[in-house]
């Protein structure tokens, strides 16, 4: 009887144990889980698009920004782009994602936060409070026609 107890105590600590790490684990992994972007609007809100590298290029029309400053766009084998409408028509384009480590960034008032450590970018991708060290990754942008031309390869 003695080894049958002791036996349920050993189980028992290493269950409870085992629980409470688990407990822990997730509680660890919950700050890296992303969050949708404004929930997965922009900052017009207008759901994101997918789009195609053609040419090391991604286009979108114009007409898109008609009554939008922004958008986000999903690229179909590439990166997240906030692409800006700017007060003089041009277009500016951002990788839209956390500089830090890679993390999801929501739409809060005037700046993009990143939920996994807290750093914030303005509209513009400017870099405002980190522990990221650099702003987001800009890609060069052009009007081409109806369309704006984003050069992401």
């Amino acid at each position: 009887m003695k080894n049958d107890r002791r036996d349920f105590l050993k189980k028992s600590t290493f269950m409870c144990g085992g629980l409470l790490l688990g407990g822990a684990i997730l509680a660890a992994e919950g700050c890296k889980t992303p969050a949708a972007v404004a929930g997965g609007t922009t900052t017009g809100g207008v759901a994101p698009a997918a789009l195609t590298i053609t040419n090391g290029a991604v286009m979108l029309p114009v007409a898109d920004f008609k009554e939008l400053k922004a958008k986000v766009v999903d690229v179909e084998k590439g990166p997240k782009l906030l692409i800006n409408k700017n007060a003089d028509g041009t277009y500016t384009a951002f990788e839209f994602k956390c500089t830090h480590e890679g993390g999801p960034l929501e739409k809060q008032g005037d700046t993009f936060v990143c939920p996994w450590h807290n750093t914030i970018y303005g509209l513009d991708g400017s870099l405002k409070q980190g522990p990221a060290r650099t702003p987001m990754l800009q890609y060069p942008t052009s009007v081409d026609g109806d369309n704006v031309v984003v050069k992401v390869g």
